[in-house]
């Protein structure tokens, strides 16, 4: 699998209707994505939906799942955010409200994993970052 392929997980919470990819391609990615990192990590399905509600406890399966999507999708690698290469990404594959509201928040939260050394933390936060600075709270849509 590419990076680039896997990088429209990118799109877990966007408008699709603006975007340079249609919703059924970005399902197929996000399918993909959680195909890879679900048995990876050992996660339950339903920890893994929890996502998309807002539910992060303090779970290490969670972490790892986390980590593993954001570093499959090309938004992390270990415990930083590949801000630049994330963000010339993201401006290939969205337009309009899309590419502004992901603009926003991964400049917002690009710098939300500094010093942690543990690299599912480092993922959850990220993660939970995004979750928190989206734009009127539009669906979440991670793997």
């Amino acid at each position: 699998m590419t990076r680039r392929l896997v990088w429209l997980a990118l799109l877990f919470y966007v408008n699709l209707g603006e975007c340079g990819v249609t919703e059924q391609q970005a399902q197929k990615s996000r399918e993909m994505i959680r195909s890879v990192c679900q048995p990876k990590v050992k996660i339950e399905t339903e920890m893994a939906d929890g996502i998309r509600q807002g539910n992060f406890p303090n779970d290490k399966a969670l972490k790892c799942y986390t980590h593993c999507v954001m570093e499959l999708s090309g938004i992390m690698k270990k415990n930083k955010v590949l801000y630049e290469a994330a963000m010339k990404q993201m401006e290939k594959l969205l337009s309009g409200d899309a590419l502004e509201e992901n603009r926003v928040s991964l400049t917002k939260c690009k710098d939300s994993a500094v010093g942690i050394k543990d690299n599912c933390e480092a993922g959850f936060v990220v993660t939970k970052c995004f979750y928190d600075n989206r734009s009127g709270k539009n669906e979440f849509k991670f793997p």
